[in-house]
């Protein structure tokens, strides 16, 4: 695995992190959890997941493994054809969007009344162009990871969440929640642009193809599953909006703060290594190496456990503190906070979980098993649309983030398993000793970090919110320092990787040429 792109694409996927987090903290600031943020989320659900989630996640899996067959000249052939259908599929379901924006709204929160119902319809309408924008970037974005550049691909959060953050400041004028969806459509028209713009730059010419084409129907067939697998995946959002819409104005808010607090790092950490992995993946089979495939994906597995572990610690145990530094101002109360920070706290358990869930799917992928997981994501489906109902009666609210963990670990064993199945390997071929070093590298920090809880908690009444985030910096950074530590201690590679190149030193591995 190329670990210089790696370090690109975390970094950018950092920025796009903290531009997130700047996004969330006006709207908090602005609307704080009401009715008008209900709406908000509502509406903001359909591109985020057709555009972000599903364009990304089923298209970049198909496409990478039959453009590496290829030549330049073939691939674009094959890529113009792709394109032209892919824009005019995308341009109908954009109009239909915008035509049913009602329907979905009342399908996505039946419990909603009417004036949020309405507030979401409009804002709809309004990000509807961003779904053909976000998915022609999605298709763009894989033929220039399938070339080996992965720097402007991975600018979608950055200049997508860069958008919204304009526009929140601007609707803070008026308190207007329609300028973000103009800044969501803003900042999709910009991302679009620079990727046609990259990719002309290195040679892709555009000209509309209308053909049968065998590379496209095979595109088609590896597709259609992957669609079904990654929509399947989208049940939690779909779920969480449906349950929480019923609940009193701003409950659905909670959920949702909670939501994008967690899938920040949930998401953007994992995903920028399985767009680095993944092709390495498809190289090791096509060239035929069956034990480079096994060796690549336990380095993936034990990277992404080698960042995942500390980040989910952090969550877990600064989940209070986060939320009110990020959140806690304006319109967004104490009491808000309190209710959002104990269901960060519990999703914040399936950060770990989410991590090894994408690498172990992207290894099924790579040796083209689309159905094998389409399976394995209709069974987890169910397991958490089942256990959601089930708990929603006890635990109330509680009940979506405890059934999200739940769904989350077992995704993960069970991939675990059919994947060591199919690639005849024991679970210490996969999950090498290295990984249980991680785990012990770990043990100091819950210290750490416990500590910090209890200052807090004794201090509660006296802190001033410069406190708390004076107190949780330097306690993150001891703890992240003492992790950084042990693990270096225990020989991790990772850590190893890290401390040579941070000293300039010779790193002994394969060096691959990468386009930024």
């Amino acid at each position: 695995m190329n670990h210089s792109a790696v370090s690109v694409v975390a970094l950018l996927g950092l920025v796009g992190m903290a531009l997130g987090y700047a996004r969330d903290a006006g709207i908090a600031a602005i609307y704080g959890a009401s009715a008008v943020s209900d709406a908000f989320f509502i509406a903001t659900l359909i591109p985020s997941i057709f555009g972000a989630a599903i364009m990304v996640g089923a298209v970049t899996p198909a496409l990478i493994p039959l453009l590496a067959r290829h030549d330049h000249q073939s691939t674009d052939k094959f890529f113009n054809l792709l394109f032209t259908l892919a824009a005019l599929v995308l341009l109908a379901v954009t109009l239909v969007v915008a035509g049913l924006a009602i329907p979905l709204v009342t399908f996505l929160a039946p419990g909603a009344d009417s004036a949020r119902i309405a507030l979401a319809a409009r804002l709809v309408v309004i990000t509807s162009p961003a779904l053909w924008l976000m998915g022609a970037a999605a298709l763009l974005g894989a033929l220039a990871n399938a070339r080996g550049s992965f720097g402007v691909p991975a600018l979608t959060t950055v200049l997508v969440n860069s958008g919204m953050v304009v526009a929140v400041l601007l609707s803070a004028r008026g308190a207007q929640i329609e300028w973000v969806g103009w800044g969501m459509v803003a900042g999709s028209a910009l991302l679009f642009t620079l990727q046609w713009w990259h990719l002309r730059r290195h040679g892709w010419r555009y000209t509309p193809r209308f053909a049968r084409d065998a590379t496209t129907q095979e595109f088609l067939r590896l597709f259609l599953p992957l669609f079904v697998f990654v929509l399947l995946a989208q049940a939690v959002p779909i779920v969480e909006r449906r349950l929480s819409a019923g609940f009193p104005d701003g409950q659905l808010s909670h959920i949702a703060y909670a939501g994008k607090l967690y899938q920040i790092p949930s998401l953007l950490v994992p995903t920028s290594f399985a767009v680095v992995l993944f092709p390495a993946l498809v190289q090791t089979l096509h060239q035929a190496r069956a034990g480079a495939f096994v060796e690549t994906l336990r380095d993936g597995v034990r990277s992404i456990l080698f960042v995942m572990l500390p980040l989910s610690l952090v969550f877990v145990f600064a989940a209070p503190a986060l939320v009110r530094v990020i959140f806690q101002r304006g319109e967004f109360s104490p009491a808000d906070t309190a209710a959002t920070a104990v269901l960060l706290r519990v999703y914040s358990l399936a950060i770990v979980p989410a991590g090894l869930l994408l690498v172990l799917t992207r290894a099924f992928h790579a040796r083209r098993e689309m159905m094998t997981t389409l399976w394995l994501g209709i069974l987890n489906t169910a397991l958490y649309v089942a256990a959601a109902a089930l708990l929603l009666a006890w635990t109330g609210l509680l009940a979506l983030p405890l059934a999200f963990v739940l769904s989350q670990l077992f995704g993960v064993v069970s991939m675990a398993v059919v994947l060591m199945w199919r690639l005849r390997i024991s679970f210490g071929e996969l999950f090498d000793a290295f990984s249980a070093r991680i785990l012990l590298a770990a043990l100091p920090m819950l210290g750490v970090l416990s500590a910090a809880v209890f200052w807090l908690e004794l201090q509660v009444e006296k802190t001033e919110q410069w406190q708390v985030f004076l107190v949780w910096g330097l306690s993150v950074l001891a703890a992240c320092v003492i992790y950084f530590g042990s693990a270096l201690g225990l020989r991790v590679p990772d850590a190893l990787l890290m401390r040579d190149r941070v000293l300039r030193r010779r790193v002994p591995i394969e060096r691959e040429k990468v386009s930024v």
